[in-house]
């Protein structure tokens, strides 16, 4: 069977379901508050509803499960290429709420997430869109390992148990842009991948002392060739981080980074000797520039002075990024 629908009325339907036809179109004409799938702890799959076919259409569902304390369940599962997921509700999960495996083209559109690990998780997938979903869990979004060339945009992620948004493993050349991350552990980070870039996000809340908006890298995962650009980073604890062993072609500019409390940009990368950021154009909060001992001015302070080329520097707001 291929380019069928399949029109689902209003209803709870408790079961766990398994769709292996190639381009079946499924949709719940009365919307998710409506119609839903759920699992039950009688049932001996562990994912409420698993996509093996592809370039399936599965929209307008809630999927959960009966209680929300069963052990080790996911919401929904892409397992093969050119699948979407779209407005869907995903709650109940002990797992992840939507993870995507070995599948590219996957598009997962206007879903809203709540679970206890990653609301969407990308894993050996590429080529997809995450895009305009509303998540809670542990991790917002997560690029687990061997995602390339993504498309991580428009989402809002709130009150994330550890990282937003969170890019690792070997994810290569994604794009991780306009999204709000807020009152998250940590905002967004990328470590152990190359050439992604952050841009126009709006980040904040990230108030645990040692913990950034945006982290770059670390010691021993670093993240070479990453651009943060056009971003505002505001009412974290430290605004940027770099970590990252590893500074070829990382730069931090044009980016509003303000209201910041501990640091507005913190360079940490540990192998010696400590490499110079390009954190330069950047707006710190005040039109005399950065502050901090041996900052020029009294916006958010830069850390260490001497590895931080915050100069020349903004004035005023810069007007690409998404405030203030």
């Amino acid at each position: 069977m291929s380019n069928y629908e399949i029109i689902v009325y209003p209803g709870t339907y408790n079961e766990t379901i398994g769709v292996a036809c190639n381009g079946l179109t499924i949709i719940a004409v009365g919307g998710p508050d409506v119609t839903t799938i759920q699992g039950s702890s009688s049932d001996t799959s562990r994912t409420v509803v698993a996509l093996t076919g592809s370039d399936i259409w599965f929209e307008n569902f809630t999927v959960k499960w009966a209680t929300p304390d069963i052990p080790s369940t996911l919401g929904i599962a892409v397992q093969n290429d050119g699948c979407v997921v779209k407005n869907c509700t995903v709650t109940s999960n002990t797992e992840d709420g939507i993870k995507v495996m070995g599948s590219n083209n996957a598009t997962v559109i206007n879903n809203t997430v709540s679970t206890t690990l990653a609301g969407v998780r990308l894993i050996d997938s590429s080529n997809s869109d995450i895009e305009n979903n509303t998540l809670q869990g542990r991790w917002g979004v997560v690029l687990d390992g061997g995602d390339d060339s993504n498309r991580v945009v428009g989402n809002t992620v709130t009150s994330a148990g550890d990282r937003g948004i969170w890019v690792r493993n070997g994810s290569d050349s994604n794009l991780v842009k306009n999204n709000t991350v807020s009152n998250s552990r940590n905002g967004i980070e990328v470590e152990g991948s190359e050439n992604n870039v952050v841009a126009g996000n709006d980040v904040s809340g990230a108030t645990i002392q040692s913990l950034p908006g945006i982290c770059v890298g670390s010691a021993v995962a670093p993240a070479p060739g990453t651009i943060v650009e056009n971003n505002y980073i505001h009412g974290n604890s430290i605004g940027v981080k770099i970590l990252s062993s590893d500074l070829t072609g990382v730069r931090i500019n044009h980016n509003n980074i303000a209201g910041n409390t501990l640091i507005g940009l913190n360079n940490e990368s540990w192998v010696p000797p400590i490499q110079v950021v390009d954190a330069e154009y950047n707006w710190w909060g005040a039109a005399d520039g950065p502050g901090g001992p041996g900052g020029s001015g009294s916006g958010d302070n830069v850390s260490p002075v001497d590895f931080v080329d915050y100069e020349p520097f903004l004035s005023d707001i810069w007007p690409d990024a998404p405030g203030p």
